[in-house]
Parts: C-alpha cells; structure tokens; sequence
C-alpha cells in the first residue's frame, strides 16, 4: 500500500481477497503464496454476512439488515434472501495477508493470476465434493458387484483401500474417467468426455505425468 494511494503504509505487501465462503481457502491461498516462495506474516480472516444488490455490489454488512428471512440451519446460507427483494445474503469469507514486499508488477500480477487460479479451483473442487464421493462409492459398487479378472486378495485390498479413503481420510479434489486401450501405439487412454468433476471439470487440465504410465 502506498500513503497517497490507499491512506496508509505497511512495511509488507498486502493481499486482501473477497470470496464466498468456503473449505480450505486460507490453506489454499497460503500453500500458492508458500510454492511462489513468499513468507506470510499475517492472516486475518473473519467471516461475515454480506448484503449484495443485484449488480454485485455491498449495500450491507453484518446487520440485521444482512440476516436471512429464512435460517434452513445455524448461520446465514450462500445466497439466501434478504428483506429487501433486489438483494441477497452471502456469506463472505474476506482475508487479509501480509507477505514479504514486492514492487516487481511482474511480480505482483503473477501473484494475482496464480491466486485467482487457486480460488477457482478450490470453488469447483468445493461444489463437486459430494458428486466425487458419490463416483469412489460407485467405484466401490462395480468393483464388488462385477470384479474383475485378478487376484480376490488384491482386490479385497483395493476396496477396503477406496472404502477407507471415502471415510473422511482424503480431500478428493478431481475426478475424471478414462478409456483404456493398451494395443493403442502412442496413447493407450482416451478421456471420458464430459466425466471429470472437481479440478479435471475443465477438460484442458491434466494431471498425469505421462499418458503412456
């Protein structure tokens, strides 16, 4: 921040993010601010009701104002209706974070682009999260229902493996089914169009080293 600017200074550069709220943001953020190579030396990061107008923009914060007509459970709900029809309550997660200081713009824009990035990947990956959970138990279904061709000792151990993983002991964070084809002379798997979920929803992403493995 500079004085003539923004009012005031700091001897760190700030990074402040507006968000609806959700899991593993400020993990997220920070492991993205740590892979860049920046130290954080501040969090905060309170969370709020927010009232936004149709057009996107703040017309109240945290008031009664903010409080939802309907409560389906404790605290306000993402996207319920507020009093005034034309708006809406959204439960905002806004965070503050000090790193190391940078004047570079290359720099900073890097830090902006690789952020965004982070959060979109966090938001897809939050909204199908039960959608990929539902695919390991179907995963699981077939397996048991219509085993294939190996050793029953291996496969027992692959289910009870998966089983264990949808028991709260893995973040999943994509999904995506392939076809495969190993008479295939340079790419033995083919996508499954319009199968990924999570971080594999866009089609452009990949994540294994080499299709050949």
């Amino acid at each position: 921040p500079r004085v003539e600017e923004h009012g005031w200074k700091s001897p760190h550069t700030i990074v402040e993010i507006v968000n609806d709220d959700m899991p593993f943001l400020v993990d997220s953020v920070t492991m993205e601010l740590a892979h860049q190579g920046h130290a954080v030396h501040q969090i905060i990061h309170p969370v709020a009701n927010v009232l936004r107008g149709p057009e996107g923009d703040m017309v109240g914060l945290g008031g009664a104002e903010c409080e939802p007509k309907a409560r389906p459970g404790d605290g306000a709900q993402p996207g319920a209706e507020a009093d005034d029809a034309s708006a809406t309550v959204v439960l905002e997660s806004l965070m503050h974070l000090e790193i190391d200081e940078q004047s570079d713009p290359d720099v900073l824009a890097t830090i902006k682009g690789q952020i965004e990035r982070v959060l979109i990947d966090v938001r897809v990956a939050v909204q199908d999260w039960r959608a990929m959970l539902d695919q390991l138990d179907t995963t699981i279904q077939t397996l048991v229902g219509s085993p294939p061709p190996v050793d029953p000792a291996v496969l027992d151990e692959a289910v009870e493996f998966l089983a264990w993983l949808g028991d709260n002991h893995f973040t999943v964070l994509w999904y995506r089914e392939y076809d495969f084809h190993p008479e295939a002379a340079s790419d033995p798997l083919t996508r499954v169009v319009n199968s990924g979920l999570g971080i594999l929803r866009d089609p452009k992403r990949h994540v294994l080293q080499s299709r050949r493995r």
